[in-house]
């Protein structure tokens, strides 16, 4: 049987979502955490919490092994990363939003000395609207643009050739999705506090999860966390390794759901090196704008735009993504669109989650 390595569960949000959470009081818990992660499809990196839906993570989303010895700064990831990928096609197509994890993605390409004739910049009128000084300096005069909604239609038919590299994963290098959440409602001190159990549910109750579903999660989320390369102490800890581990797999298959067939697709901040820096690099949030910090501090040393470390980030991944991708991919590469997808045809009924429920 085919297995799911991404899905958006309409199912789980329209009128047949009554009768199947009614009969399956698994999957009424497994919907619950759509209200803390949106339409992220989670998938346990370390393979040892099964949810109620039938995946499959990919070999080259693992979880690399720790390198004890490893002492790169990430400025030297960057540039290492822009030549790694300069290397392997003829054309790039970087997806540049205009948020601080595109741009960096552009000064990667930039400080790299990269052949400015090898790469197109992929964005539309908001990307412009989010970061117009940058695009005026080091884009416009530079660099072929193509609007993002042509590269949407190309993706669409199979037609793009080269290489296409979007900023997903940079959040959770961070631990940005929860941890900004977090501080926005309860403050520094609350991520600076023990992941316990009351810290962690009170964060997904006032999610709109139920009590409930917002145990089960975090048991769900701790239920790998021994296997984390880095130890889950903090509420920050645990914000981090909810996107690290579980949603990793979910950033770079939700791009390929707009491709018709397998195309050349990656995110930049992929590489091992990139995750290594994750791993060994603690961070200290005092205040909102110390997220992706070290990303808008290498921003700023090549731009000179010292205003920019005290850039929020936006939400703008929604750019690239609407109603004509498809709505799951497979590990044997089959492509659903939402006539096509039931998600029940992938339910397996010996999962974590019933298992949780039936200990209680």
């Amino acid at each position: 049987m085919n297995k799911l390595t991404a899905a958006c569960a309409f199912e789980l949000k329209d009128q047949r979502s009554v009768y199947i959470t009614n009969k399956y009081k698994d999957i009424e818990i497994f919907r619950n955490i759509h209200g803390a992660v949106s339409e992220s499809w989670l998938v346990d990196r370390t393979e040892h919490v099964q949810l109620p839906f039938t995946s499959k993570l990919l070999d080259e989303n693992k979880i690399p092994k720790i390198d004890e010895k490893f002492n790169l700064d990430l400025k030297q990831i960057c540039v290492d990363r822009a030549l790694e990928l300069a290397s392997q096609d003829d054309h790039i197509y970087i997806m540049w939003s205009g948020g601080i994890d595109s741009t960096l993605i552009m000064v990667s390409f930039l400080m790299a000395g990269v052949n400015c004739e090898q790469i197109i910049v992929v964005c539309n009128q908001e990307s412009i609207k989010e970061n117009p000084e940058f695009y005026k300096k080091f884009i416009l005069d530079n660099f072929k643009i193509m609007s993002s909604e042509l590269l949407m239609q190309q993706m669409k038919i199979g037609a793009v050739n080269g290489l296409i590299i979007s900023g997903e994963q940079g959040d959770l290098i961070f631990g940005q999705d929860f941890g900004s959440v977090m501080f926005s409602r309860y403050g520094k001190d609350y991520l600076k506090s023990s992941a316990s159990r009351n810290a962690i549910v009170k964060f997904f109750v006032d999610s709109d999860m139920t009590e409930s579903a917002a145990n089960c999660w975090y048991d769900i989320f701790m239920g790998s966390a021994h296997l984390s390369p880095r130890p889950i102490d903090t509420v920050y800890d645990f914000s981090w390794w909810a996107g690290f581990n579980w949603r990793w797999q979910w950033s770079l298959e939700k791009v390929k759901m707009r491709s018709l067939h397998d195309q050349k697709i990656t995110t930049f901040f992929s590489s091992d090196k990139f995750q290594q820096w994750s791993i060994t690099h603690q961070q200290n949030i005092s205040k909102i704008t110390d997220f992706k910090l070290s990303y808008k501090q290498i921003i700023c040393d090549y731009t000179k735009d010292l205003e920019y470390l005290e850039k929020i980030k936006i939400p703008s991944a929604t750019l690239y993504y609407g109603a004509n991708s498809f709505v799951a991919l497979t590990d044997s590469g089959v492509r659903h669109t939402a006539k096509t997808f039931s998600l029940m045809d992938y339910y397996q009924k010996n999962n974590f989650i019933a298992d949780w429920l039936n200990s209680q």
